[in-house]
């Protein structure tokens, strides 16, 4: 069989089981990785240290070290939903917003199992043997680099891989085999032209003007990788996001005028509202919680981290019925940053109700971290 029959075989077999995009890279390609040093020295990445171990850089300048045996890279996009398809509520004041990649079971579990598959089936319909290794967003890779070299589509000023005619609304994967294989050209043209709508439409002002972004305002940082306090002055520009955000994705005039309608069934929001209820998530047990979400990227966040996001939320919301929810947390909760979060949104309620309620926490609280927090909200 030869290198253009095997090719054919990758391409039928990868759109059968999802992927709408694939491309190969040499497996001794060398990123140049000074834009990502230089990202990494001005301290962008916040606390995500790991990014900035000798370990990650190395890598991410050659990957084939993540399997040396490898010959090529072979690259595959795997699309999730546009959030046009589920339209935000008509009447959002106690509604808060999810990123539209995590309505579905998490990708880390998905994207590997399908590229188990295609290899198999690439194995029963050329009979090669071959040796291979899976990542998605799982190892020191830079992935939208390697994307950009396969020829799968330009990296957009908001940082996202872009692709004309679909969009940016997918996952990237990558596929490491022992095979030769050609490589693909790179992505020729930039199509975002003199468009900044994502960089005006950015609540927070994190899309840096060199295409990368300042993670440590950025809000899919704040409500998942950052495990600590979100800063008090980035708060009300949350807005009603829980876990993540799209903002970026959605003013992008490709998502508007493509963005892929056929998803995989498991990234779609079969098992839980994409749109969810702030007096219900306040209510969430642990137990609970991880039930809800099972094998949901949610999970990454931890009931902590999405509790605090939800108190966030509902603080930018204020609606009043929200108050007791919010105050059995803050009255209750063991977790620190919990009831720090939950101080600040019955501040900003601004109602007699909830000012009786921190009055009452502040007698009852033992946390200098969340007393302070207790009377700056007395006082705001």
């Amino acid at each position: 069989m030869n290198q253009s029959e095997f090719r054919s075989i990758l391409k039928t077999e990868a759109e059968n089981l999802g992927f709408i995009l694939s491309g190969v890279v040499s497996s001794h390609f060398s990123p140049n990785i000074a834009r990502y040093q230089k990202w990494l020295s001005n301290g962008y990445h916040g606390n995500m240290k790991y990014l900035e171990s000798e370990r990650s850089i190395l890598i991410r300048s050659e990957p084939r070290r993540l399997f040396p045996d490898a010959k090529s890279i072979l690259i595959f996009a795997l699309p999730y939903p546009n959030p046009s398809i589920y339209p935000f509520p008509v009447e959002p004041s106690l509604i808060a917003r999810i990123s539209s990649y995590a309505w579905g079971i998490d990708y880390h579990i998905l994207a590997p199992r399908l590229l188990k598959k295609l290899v198999d089936r690439l194995i029963i319909s050329t009979g090669k043997t071959i040796q291979f290794a899976t990542f998605t967003d799982s190892a020191p890779i830079l992935e939208r680099e390697l994307a950009f070299q396969a020829g799968l589509g330009w990296i957009g000023k908001n940082s996202c891989l872009i692709t004309p005619q679909i969009g940016s609304y997918y996952f990237l994967a990558e596929l490491m085999i022992d095979i030769e294989l050609d490589p693909d050209p790179p992505f020729k043209q930039d199509f975002c032209g003199k468009c900044t709508r994502c960089i005006k439409a950015c609540p927070t002002h994190c899309i840096l003007p060199d295409r990368t972004l300042d993670a440590r305002r950025c809000i899919s940082y704040l409500t998942i990788e950052n495990k600590n306090s979100i800063p008090t002055d980035l708060r009300p520009m949350i807005g009603n996001w829980i876990f993540g955000c799209d903002v970026c994705q959605i003013v992008c005039p490709w998502n508007i005028r493509f963005g892929v309608k056929d998803i995989q069934p498991e990234l779609l929001p079969d098992s839980y509202n994409p749109y969810p209820n702030l007096a219900e998530v306040l209510g969430l047990s642990a137990p609970v919680f991880k039930q809800t979400y099972k094998d949901s990227p949610i999970l990454r966040a931890r009931r902590q981290g999405f509790i605090r996001n939800a108190l966030v939320v509902s603080g930018n919301l204020a609606n009043p019925d929200l108050i007791p929810p919010i105050a059995n947390l803050l009255l209750n909760d063991p977790d620190l940053l919990i009831r720090l979060h939950a101080a600040w949104a019955l501040g900003r309620m601004a109602t007699r109700q909830s000012r009786e309620f921190l009055t009452k926490a502040l007698m009852l609280e033992n946390q200098s971290l969340v007393i302070d927090e207790i009377r700056a909200a007395l006082a705001g």
